[in-house]
């Protein structure tokens, strides 16, 4: 999962940096702390966006990956006056979902870190960014929507297939929503 905060550049630039490191802040606690809750991990932040992975298994059973999504936006939409009062911002993320091999190691001499190569990360920012241009919230892959039960609150409209920057395949994409129920 790639989130990525909307308009952030302007919420930075109108709140300085001391507000935004404390909006930030309490945006990405909370959005960690839901992350776990669904079986997942934050592997990093960087800057305004969240990456966030599951093991197989972990994010597809009763579609944790995505019901995190929706508990990270509905408490951003239930806190949203108070951040309203305190920031003059109501934050709010994009997304992009893939499934798929990942190689994982470690890198770096005097700066370590963890990383995740390969495709499936790099589709899932993709269609973050997809998300952006299209003007929707929320991306999933077809494989990866394949794969799992979409839960009754949640409803998968499909874009089509599209060529993501750097690919040379299209990839079918669903944009999703909350259920009219």
């Amino acid at each position: 999962m790639f989130l990525d905060m909307k308009n952030f550049t302007a919420i930075a630039e109108r709140l300085g940096d001391e507000r935004t490191h404390a909006l930030i802040a309490e945006v990405f606690f909370d959005a960690d702390r839901r992350i776990a809750e669904h079986g997942g991990e934050v592997l990093n932040y960087n800057g305004d966006e969240i990456v966030a992975t599951w093991l197989e298994d972990d994010g597809l059973k009763d579609a944790n990956c995505l019901r995190c999504y929706w508990d990270i936006m509905q408490s951003l939409a239930a806190k949203a006056a108070s951040f309203e009062d305190r920031f003059g911002v109501r934050p709010e993320f994009w997304a992009g979902f893939h499934a798929g091999e990942v190689v994982v190691g470690e890198c770096g001499d005097s700066k370590k870190a963890i990383v995740h190569i390969g495709d499936t990360p790099n589709v899932a920012a993709r269609l973050e960014q997809q998300a952006n241009d299209m003007g929707r919230d929320c991306l999933i892959s077809g494989s990866l929507l394949e794969r799992l039960e979409l839960p009754a609150t949640m409803r998968a409209e499909p874009q089509g297939a599209v060529t993501l920057r750097g690919h040379e395949h299209e990839t079918e994409i669903f944009a999703l929503s909350p259920a009219m129920l």
